[in-house]
């Protein structure tokens, strides 16, 4: 950061990903807007956010929304002035798929998220049961859930991951979880804050002492 008078500053910014683009918006609504430049080494705007075609298909390198819920991502939309291009999710198809390499013969195949389970809450446990998805360590694991007992230290922030593979297991974050959340955030789930990205899941384990039961109580 460089001064170059008393009333303006020009600031640089490495990297025109979403985090380095999304500052540059916030220092430019400052009551004294800084000269900014952003340096970017690909070419492109945007980071791993990128849209491809592939045939007749379109497919997205990174994430490809956002939660609605969260106020921050809707202001910054009305704020550039895209409210008109956003696309809601088809209630129809809202059912999520995630693709398995160990299913079908080895072949791979793609396998329906159980009914009820929300990002990291299985609210139904019969039909997580009875899907595919997991194997049947895995499965036990997640429905035991609710018999973890939650953690004390509430002031020490937690990562997704440590949080998911806490209350889940392993290989419900690693199959699972991830997929889930590698659509909505593009960062290491590791370095993720849970208090920052997922505060409503982080709440159910304090006020319910399980996502299973706070899934089953916001339904």
């Amino acid at each position: 950061m460089v001064n170059q008078s008393k009333n303006e500053q020009h600031i640089v910014i490495v990297g025109g990903g979403l985090a380095g683009l999304s500052a540059a918006e916030w220092l430019l609504r400052q009551e004294v807007p800084p000269k900014i430049t952003i340096i970017e080494s690909t070419g492109r705007l945007g980071g791993v956010i990128e849209t491809v075609s592939q045939g007749e298909w379109l497919m997205e390198r990174s994430a490809d929304s956002f939660l609605s819920v969260r106020p921050e991502g809707i202001e910054l939309v009305k704020r550039l002035g895209i409210t008109e291009d956003l696309i809601s999710i088809n209630p129809e198809a809202r059912r999520a798929l995630i693709w398995s390499s160990q299913k079908s013969g080895g072949r791979g195949a793609l396998l329906p998220v159980p009914p009820g389970f929300r990002l990291l809450a299985p609210g139904r446990i019969i039909p997580f049961l009875r899907s595919n998805i997991l194997s049947c360590f895995g499965r036990l694991r997640v429905a035991w859930e609710r018999f973890i007992p939650q953690r004390t230290h509430h002031d020490v922030d937690e990562s997704l991951e440590s949080f998911a593979v806490r209350r889940l297991g392993q290989e419900a974050f690693d199959k699972l979880v991830q997929p889930l959340v590698s659509g909505i955030w593009t960062a290491d789930p590791s370095r993720l804050s849970m208090a920052a990205a997922c505060p409503e899941f982080l709440k159910m384990e304090q006020d319910w002492g399980s996502l299973t039961k706070g899934e089953k109580k916001r339904v």
